[in-house]
């Protein structure tokens, strides 16, 4: 196994799944050569988790933000951007923030309407965009069953320093983020799932990153990921280029340093 230092830029570790028997994870993931794995919130009790989880762990860096199928009011998003504010020494970017347009997520109920849904997703999505240019910070970006509309929101915003995790959209699409810069990171379901086996084939190494998503995306359907799978990423992406594990393992490094310029890998 390569000496290379891998940087996992998307996962969920305070997940109930994984959290209480952290250390145990983390020390595989630390053996796999995985120097730094990136948590992310989900809504302001899973943000408040990630930082102290992230203050706990040196192997562990915080972006924190509210998930489009947590947002639920423009009050909640302002209190949110407030808190990332006042946090922002502590945390390497902002995030999972983005888009869900999938059915089950912004299905019609009492209160709000399928339109209605996605109009407040938009407009959060829009205001974090607002902050990462104020506070010059990366957005870790989900958008699942929305990745033209994500996009197509990300530049009209001017958003500058753009992570699309697990991207499910079209290879048509995703040639719009790469004109923009934007870097789209791999997570171990590569390995079962053709619509990312495909996005590789086209997404150049220079705007490629590793991610695990864990507990969730794992190379078996319907089993916990776990944060050593990231390897599983990074030699599924060399063996679709080509080229070795060295040299995609060097090259997502470099991209998660340039991407999160707040990560320290020494």
């Amino acid at each position: 196994m390569s000496q290379i230092k891998l940087v996992d830029v998307h996962s969920h570790l305070y997940d109930n799944d994984l959290v209480h028997d952290l250390n145990t994870h983390l020390k595989k993931a630390y053996e796999a050569n995985i120097r730094k794995i990136i948590l992310v919130g989900e809504d302001l009790e899973t943000s408040k988790q990630v930082l102290q989880l992230s203050k706990n762990n040196d192997m562990l860096q915080a972006c924190i933000g509210v998930h489009p199928c947590s947002v639920s009011s423009k009050n909640q998003i302002l209190e949110m951007c407030d808190f990332i504010q006042e946090n922002q020494k502590h945390i390497v970017g902002i995030g999972e923030v983005g888009l869900d347009f999938s059915p089950y997520f912004v299905k019609e109920t009492e209160t709000m309407t399928t339109e209605q849904r996605k109009e407040l997703q938009r407009w959060a999505l829009s205001k974090f965009v607002e902050l990462s240019l104020k506070l010059d910070l990366p957005l870790n970006v989900h958008s699942r069953s929305a990745g033209r509309p994500a996009i197509d929101l990300l530049k009209k915003c001017g958003a500058k320093k753009v992570l699309l995790h697990a991207f499910d959209g079209s290879k048509k699409v995703a040639m719009q983020g790469l004109q923009c810069g934007y870097y789209f990171s791999i997570p171990p379901s590569i390995v079962r799932g053709e619509q990312k086996q495909e996005l590789v084939k086209v997404i150049p190494l220079s705007n490629l990153l590793l991610e695990t998503d864990a507990p969730a995306l794992g190379p078996v359907k319907m089993e916990k990921n776990v944060p050593e799978n990231l390897v599983l990423s990074c030699k599924k992406i060399a063996e679709i280029k080509n080229i070795s594990y060295e040299e995609v393992a060097k090259a997502t490094t470099e991209n998660a340093i340039k991407l999160f310029s707040k990560l320290n890998l020494s």
